[in-house]
């Protein structure tokens, strides 16, 4: 399978729209804490923020997402 920042991105959309129906209902149950839904909740849109940070840096080329071959520091001659 590709990934790639779309796929990622939407990846991520469907797990936070998981978590907001789920975790309600851990709550009630006890199995989870409102705080640690909260925590969770906010790591996982951090995690959004920053792919649609790196999707925009891509597509302004400020940060090409490419493979690097060799390593960068070294001078060729």
């Amino acid at each position: 399978m590709d990934h790639n920042l779309d796929t990622e991105i939407a990846c991520i959309l469907r797990e936070i729209a998981l978590r907001k129906h789920v975790y309600p209902r851990l709550v009630k149950s006890n199995k989870l804490t409102q705080k640690q839904a909260d925590q969770e909740l906010a790591t996982m849109e951090a995690v959004y923020q920053r792919l649609v940070g790196l999707q925009e840096a891509e597509a302004l080329q400020l940060f090409p997402l490419r493979p690097v071959t060799g390593n960068p520091w070294v001078q060729r001659e």
